[in-house]
């Protein structure tokens, strides 16, 4: 466990993250994990891509693969 504000606390997606994570990619300060069915979990600090609730419902289903910089995410379908 690191830094909570880094991402290395994933306390509040625990349950989303306990079974079918694909792939997990990361930035400087926050995580994104890819599920089965293509949904997307973020967290960490938020400048940093950790919160995606403004697009959580594009991030519900189909996305294929996550790429990621310093600061952010992309998601490609």
């Amino acid at each position: 466990m690191g830094r909570p504000q880094c991402g290395g606390n994933s306390r509040g997606v625990q349950e989303q993250l306990n079974s079918n994570v694909k792939n997990i990619v990361a930035t400087a300060g926050a995580f994104a994990a890819v599920k089965g069915v293509g949904s997307v979990i973020t967290w960490g600090e938020s400048l940093n891509g950790g919160d995606s609730s403004k697009v959580q419902e594009q991030l519900r289903q189909d996305t294929q693969h996550i790429a990621c910089t310093g600061d952010a995410f992309a998601a490609m379908k």
